[in-house]
């Protein structure tokens, strides 16, 4: 479960000797960020908009996951009780998510969203975007 969007690759360490991390810790992560950049640089970039599409809808599936396992959460609740942190972490940390349902009626009785989501606002884009296509498509 926990690759489904982490690396198993990834490196957790914990050094006796902390001259480590700045003598070659650091300097392998500068490496291999820097190889990283090459590659995107290098890369074709797909604008199209099944692929934006995609990337916003693995977005709110990355989003969804954080929210159901924040360890934050909890916390959150004790401090500021359950309504806040529920919106907190669906609205703000990981705002493409699907708040359960309770708590989303809850937050609809006390709160009216001041801006739409990302998604919300690719969606309007597209529906834009599509009606103009299919207006182009009846002129011709």
């Amino acid at each position: 479960d926990e690759t489904k969007f982490f690396s198993q690759e990834m490196v957790f360490g914990r050094f006796e000797d902390e001259s480590i991390v700045p003598n070659e810790v650091f300097p392998a992560f500068k490496e291999y960020v820097t190889a990283h950049l090459d590659i995107l640089r290098n890369c074709d970039v797909d604008e199209s908009l099944e692929s934006k599409s995609m990337v916003l809808d693995r977005q709110a599936e990355y989003d969804s996951y954080s929210a159901e396992r924040d360890p934050a959460a909890g916390l959150f609740a004790a401090m500021f009780g359950k309504e806040w942190a529920e919106g907190f972490i669906h609205d703000f940390l990981f705002d493409m998510s699907n708040m359960p349902q309770e708590a989303n009626k809850a937050q609809q009785q006390n709160k009216v969203p001041l801006h739409p989501s990302p998604r919300e606002q690719f969606d309007r884009k597209l529906a834009l975007q599509r009606t103009r296509e299919h207006e182009v498509m009846r002129s011709q």
